[in-house]
């Protein structure tokens, strides 16, 4: 793990000192789950960092590890220590990296993100960011609203995409520019493939399968609300894939976002939803939350890039425009 020169450095937590030394310490022990394997990768002797750790258990009159001869395990009070202090050094090596390499845009960003289109837009940013800037390292976190919200708030991504305007009130936000259509997956052979939509009275009676997230369930229950009749949900997903798998096989009918996942490929089709059910994509990150160097740069570069691609749309539908 980097500390470099910032591992000397201590900071004060609760009226407390705690040296960004030992927590390093602390996190190479929980993820080795044994002080023997710790110390060897630490390049110290076991006892003095049983001794370290043993010293930070008793400033804070806590229990880190559950301790047996075989290995080491957290305790719930080492659970919530794990998650700040990867925060902790996260923020040391970033503050370190751009101090030390001021001229140099370099660093690690992670970004919580769903399975949409969305993500389209997000991909040829980081293929552009790798072409100006190539010390940057991304990292993608997949999953659905409920689980980009918590890695947005913990402060584990630095920012997030969320489908849908409902609860941003606590985030500093702007949407993409993409449309994310909500339809139906079902195997081409079924008589609904024959439709050109799909309509309130075609889900009566059969087998539906629909995000388990609150916020997309009772909005496709608003929507099919016409029918005057319960929905029949046989399944619920967290990640669609699962969820297409089961339609593959004609298990139900899967509700998602069009070209939510290529899993589908050639044995299903998608229909959209009538009327319409429609959602935005935005981009989320905490509200006063400050941006490193790289965070700033790429999001810089995706408000950039949407503005060259509005740009483009315009200029075609001028083109398309004169021909007529």
């Amino acid at each position: 793990m980097y500390i470099n020169a910032f591992e000397a450095y201590i900071i004060n937590i609760g009226g407390m000192i705690m040296e960004i030394r030992v927590l390093k310490y602390f996190l190479t022990v929980a993820r080795k789950q044994s002080f023997s394997k710790a110390a060897e990768e630490l390049h110290i002797t076991q006892p003095t960092l049983s001794r370290q750790i043993k010293e930070l258990e008793e400033t804070y009159h806590v229990t880190l590890f559950k301790r047996d001869t075989r290995h080491v395990e957290l305790t719930e009070e080492g659970l919530l220590l794990k998650k700040r202090a990867e925060e902790i050094l996260r923020l040391v090596r970033v503050t370190s990296e751009e101090l030390t390499n001021p001229e140099v845009l370099a660093g690690d960003i992670h970004i919580a993100c769903p399975e949409s289109n969305s993500m389209n837009l997000i991909a040829k940013v980081i293929q552009r960011a790798s072409q100006e800037q190539p010390h940057i390292r991304f990292h993608l976190h997949s999953g659905n609203a409920e689980y980009v919200n918590q890695m947005v708030d913990s402060g584990e991504a630095d920012f997030g995409i969320v489908i849908g305007q409902n609860h941003l009130e606590k985030y500093d936000f702007f949407p993409l520019p993409e449309y994310e259509h909500w339809g139906m997956y079902m195997p081409k052979d079924d008589p609904l493939a024959l439709k050109e939509v799909i309509t309130p009275v075609d889900i009566k009676g059969i087998p539906l399968i629909i995000s388990s997230q609150d916020m997309i369930s009772s909005k496709f229950h608003g929507w099919a609300r016409a029918n005057k009749e319960p929905l029949k949900v046989l399944a619920t997903y967290n990640l669609i894939d699962n969820g297409l798998l089961l339609t593959k096989h004609h298990a139900g009918y899967c509700i998602g976002l069009e070209h939510m996942s290529c899993l589908h490929n050639e044995s299903l089709c998608f229909k959209r939803l009538s009327p319409p059910l429609i959602d935005h994509s935005m981009v989320i990150w905490r509200k006063y939350h400050l941006f490193t160097k790289v965070t700033e740069y790429v999001i810089t570069l995706l408000q950039k890039m949407m503005y060259e691609e509005n740009e483009n749309d315009r200029k075609r539908e001028n083109v398309e425009t004169d021909d007529v």
